[in-house]
C-alpha cells in the first residue's frame, strides 16, 4: 500500500471505533435517562407520602384538649 492508501485505512479503522465508542455512549445516556426518571418518579412519590403523612399529624387547634391550667 502507498501513503494515501494506508492513511484512509488508518482513518477508517478510527473512524469505526469512533463510531463504535458513540454508540455506546449513546445507550449510556440512555440508560442514565431512564434511572433518573425512575428516580424523580420514585422522589415524587415519597414527597406525597411525606405530605400526606405530616397533614394526618397536624392537629386542629379546636381538636386540641385545653392546657391542664383552665
Amino acid at each position: 500500500m502507498n501513503e494515501l492508501e494506508e492513511t484512509v485505512s488508518d482513518l477508517q479503522a478510527r473512524l469505526a471505533f469512533l463510531d463504535d465508542t458513540v454508540e455506546q455512549l449513546s445507550r449510556a445516556i440512555y440508560q442514565q435517562a431512564r434511572e433518573l426518571e425512575r428516580q424523580a418518579r420514585t422522589i415524587r412519590r415519597l414527597e406525597d407520602k411525606l405530605k400526606a403523612q405530616a397533614e394526618s399529624m397536624i392537629r386542629k387547634p379546636e381538636d386540641e384538649p385545653p392546657p391542664p391550667h383552665y
